[in-house]
């Protein structure tokens, strides 16, 4: 589930903050030619041969001469007109040897746009946010750190804080996880 906010600007005083690029972006930019250092993308787009008639053509194979059709579930991304500038631009990758049964497009790293920045992301993977499962545990740490004698209650469970040490010791080796995830749910 996404929240949106919509966000106009009144006058050239706003910009959009963009972030530099760092080698995780630049990890697909594996090949390199005359050109410069690029990486491959689809060829064809998202739509068939019934949605996008103009689409399903066949192009030849440069070095076969041999008529190359894209698949009608997948037609390609240019229109025949539009085809001849990336063929004479050499933006077209028949892989190493030219010949692959299929084309590539060669997106290179030098031709990206706001000079290579990226636009902030809004998918925070766990690897960066932590997950749900974290947030129970400190939680839970959060418990025993906040009481140091006595008995500490979690939902319907209450334990004296010797045994929640222990508890949490053997949560962090993955043996109690579902006992306190369903005391937590309770809290």
């Amino acid at each position: 589930m996404f929240d949106h906010v919509i966000v106009y600007r009144k006058s050239d005083e706003f910009s959009r903050g963009l972030l530099e690029r760092t080698d995780e972006n630049d990890s697909n930019y594996r090949l390199e030619d005359k050109d410069g250092v690029f990486r491959l993308s689809d060829y064809t787009c998202n739509k068939t041969a019934e949605e996008r008639p103009n689409l399903y053509y066949p192009i030849i194979h440069p070095k076969s001469g041999e008529e190359v059709w894209p698949k009608r579930t997948r037609v390609w991304a240019y229109s025949p007109d539009e085809q001849r500038r990336p063929i004479s631009d050499d933006l077209i990758w028949w892989g190493k040897d030219g010949e692959a049964k299929v084309p590539s497009f060669k997106r290179y790293r030098h031709a990206l746009k706001r000079g290579g920045k990226t636009v902030p992301s809004t998918w925070w993977p766990h690897e960066f946010a932590g997950h749900t499962d974290e947030a129970k545990k400190r939680k839970l740490f959060e418990l025993l750190t906040a009481h140091s004698a006595g008995t500490v209650r979690a939902g319907e469970l209450e334990l004296g804080v010797d045994d929640v040490k222990l508890r949490f010791k053997m949560l962090m080796e993955d043996s109690w996880r579902d006992e306190v995830d369903g005391a937590l749910a309770n809290d």
